[in-house]
């Protein structure tokens, strides 16, 4: 096993990082990618390397050991994609570009500023992911739940931290992300529950789970990114293929990458079933702890 470190610039209003770092692990089968999120992860890349020698377990070096024993992907699938939005002008970018779902993010917005972005978005065949990140209180999501037009609505997700509560909200779906990463499972009997955002980097071994769980009790898979590079992408791109979901995937993350391993393909909204091109090893350096 070879060890790589990258180090990539990016510029995202929903990040305070203005570079992405990881660990890109290169077998004789392929590439896999561990790359901790901050603020989000619990380990850090340096963290890494240390659970390598002394196997210890990490979420993110798990996903992406796992995916370097795997036999690496010459094309790309054919799915269709979610857009990630935090203004106006990026839904209609999104719109423009033949996004069919976009996932909105307004945990800094007012209720009635929330309201106002979403209304001017609400389209016909347009799905809407409203996506709180458990930043509201009860009483304001309650306001927000009760003046919120359900058209085009597909779930909210994680809008407040009293998830005890959330059944007294309305009879919107539900989806939950950041709940998924703790140890207990009562929430899988929450009233209104439709999907479980899966994101692979935060999950580690956990994801096997989830995504039996999920599946058992009926539920939506939502695979989504935590702003890795484009080797991970491709590894969550198949893994949704793999189950042949009808659903959006949650990979738009990577516009906000100045430079990658290699483009993704996409064109009305859908990740094109193009080759592989070469990864572009100019983000490639031996790991130096």
């Amino acid at each position: 096993m070879r060890i790589y470190s990258y180090n990539i610039p990016i510029s995202t209003p929903l990040l305070t990082i203005t570079n992405r770092q990881g660990l890109i692990f290169q077998s004789e089968t392929g590439y896999g990618e561990a790359a901790p999120l901050p603020g989000w992860s619990k380990e850090s890349v340096d963290d890494l390397i240390v659970s390598i020698h002394n196997r210890a377990s990490y979420p993110s070096s798990d996903f992406g050991l796992r995916c370097a024993e795997l036999p690496f992907p010459s094309s790309f699938p054919r799915i269709p994609l979610c857009a990630l939005v935090t203004s106006l002008s990026d839904a209609e970018t999104a719109l423009h570009n033949g996004f069919k779902t976009l996932k909105i993010k307004i945990k800094n917005h007012s209720v009635r500023e929330a309201l106002d972005f979403i209304a001017r978005v609400q389209l016909p065949r347009i799905r809407l992911r409203i996506d709180i990140n458990r930043r509201w209180s009860f009483k304001k999501a309650q306001l927000f739940f009760n003046q919120l037009n359900p058209t085009g609505i597909e779930y909210i997700e994680e809008p407040t931290h009293d998830l005890h509560k959330l059944h007294k909200l309305s009879n919107l779906p539900l989806a939950l992300d950041e709940t998924l990463r703790e140890p207990e499972n009562n929430w899988i009997h929450l009233p209104n529950l439709h999907a479980l955002i899966l994101k692979p980097t935060l999950l580690g071994r956990r994801l096997d789970y989830l995504i039996q769980l999920g599946q058992k009790q009926g539920k939506k898979l939502i695979f989504s990114s935590s702003f890795e590079s484009a080797i991970a992408l491709l590894h969550i791109a198949h893994l949704h293929a793999r189950f042949s979901l009808q659903t959006a995937i949650g990979l738009d993350t990577h516009r906000f990458f100045h430079g990658n391993f290699f483009p993704m393909p996409i064109k009305n909204g859908m990740l094109c079933d193009h080759p592989l091109p070469p990864l572009d090893r100019t983000w490639l350096s031996d790991y130096a702890p």
